[in-house]
């Protein structure tokens, strides 16, 4: 982790997950958008002397996207395969480019059985009442290891 001008004091802050959520956005064969939620079982930032760390697990069951033969297709083998990966997980390793309202957030991201270095967007927690305030990484199937095709089905 690298150092950061940081104004939170020591310490470690738990995400709330009744009033938490997890969104994305993905585009549909190119035509449209859809957006959904997952629900966080868990999120932690931990301040220490000068460095910042972010921990966070979320359930891929609880996918909703407000229609729910999609959300099943999605929870499938086809997708997330929910039975044999329970938990989405994320560990930060790196905040960059912090200048007092928004930063980059890099880490390790456990999706489908495969952890891969990320960069999350995210704004200062300066910015709002809670320490963990938000972040954006637009999933990709292809880097993400999740491979579907509409028409071809899984595995292309």
């Amino acid at each position: 982790m690298i150092s950061v001008d940081n104004p939170l004091a020591a310490g470690a802050w738990a995400g709330d997950p009744v009033h938490s959520d997890i969104s994305f956005k993905v585009r549909y064969m190119g035509v449209g958008k859809i957006r959904g939620t997952f629900a966080l079982v868990s999120a932690v930032l931990s301040v220490g002397e000068g460095a910042r760390r972010v921990t966070g697990v979320i359930d891929p069951a609880s996918v909703h996207t407000g229609n729910e033969q999609r959300d099943q297709h999605i929870r499938s083998g086809d997708f997330l395969d929910v039975e044999e990966y329970p938990q989405i997980g994320f560990t930060s390793t790196e905040v960059r480019d912090f200048d007092g309202e928004t930063f980059v957030l890099v880490g390790e991201l456990t999706l489908h059985g495969v952890t891969k270095t990320v960069q999350l967007e995210a704004e200062s927690p300066t910015r709002s009442r809670s320490p963990l305030r938000s972040s954006s990484r637009p999933p990709n199937r292809t880097r993400d290891n999740v491979s579907w095709h509409p028409v071809k089905g899984p595995g292309t």
